[in-house]
């Protein structure tokens, strides 16, 4: 089962609209919603150096680079095919055990 991208992010696509976020239904940000969106970022990247402060030093190069990694896999165009894949093997191995 194929999941339209698009079809998902309807519902949020459309609050956003609603809100003077976007101008469009097509993703792209208004100046509004630049503040909002530094501010998740800035959080995100706060986040992200606690997190890595945990680590020891030597293997902070390593985490940094797998959570790079893995933020350019979520925004590939396969991580919905990927998503779904692993969804359904999860509940087979769920009707499994």
């Amino acid at each position: 089962m194929h999941l339209d991208p698009l079809q998902l992010l309807q519902p949020a696509l459309d609050g956003f609209l609603s809100k003077g976020y976007i101008d469009s239904k097509v993703p792209a940000l208004t100046q509004m919603a630049a503040p909002v969106y530094a501010l998740l970022v800035e959080a995100g990247r706060k986040q992200l150096e606690t997190l890595l402060r945990a680590w020891p030093p030597e293997q902070q190069a390593e985490m940094a680079c797998t959570i790079r990694a893995l933020a350019e896999r979520f925004l590939s165009d396969e991580f919905g095919k990927d998503l779904e894949s692993s969804k359904i093997r999860t509940r087979a191995a769920a009707h499994e055990a």
